[in-house]
């Protein structure tokens, strides 16, 4: 039988939004731009019941040839017992980068759409995959 993980969210905060256009960036009728971004997450013991979550995405290699640079990192608290267990470890990190994803997302879309470009939305995605 699998073990019950209960797990709430207790704050969520942005640490970090910068948007600056690449004003050598010129685009060609057609032309599709590849943005690649870059994510990571960090994860901060708090105590026993308690974890900070990290996420970031950076769009700001300046070999790429981008309308724009950006960075975004948010965090959230969260609780949880025994979080460290390994049993629960990996399920609860997880699972705090899934409640946060969608709070990165928003912001980027919000910064690239007030930043007189074309909104960029952040794909949809398995965090496991994209975050280290």
């Amino acid at each position: 039988m699998q073990k019950q993980v209960k797990m709430k969210l207790r704050a969520y905060t942005v640490d970090k939004m910068s948007f600056m256009l690449n004003k050598q960036f010129r685009a060609e009728p057609g032309q599709k731009v590849q943005i690649k971004p870059i994510f990571n997450r960090e994860i901060t013991k708090v105590n026993a019941q308690r974890f900070v979550n990290t996420v970031s995405v950076s769009l700001t290699n300046i070999e790429q040839d981008t309308p724009f640079y950006l960075d975004v990192q948010i965090y959230g608290v969260f609780d949880v017992e025994d979080w460290e267990d390994p049993q629960t470890n990996k399920f609860v990190i997880k699972n705090a980068t899934d409640v946060l994803y969608p709070y990165l997302r928003t912001i980027v879309t919000t910064l690239t759409a007030n930043g007189h470009v074309p909104p960029y939305v952040l794909p949809m995605a398995n965090v496991d995959a994209i975050f280290h």
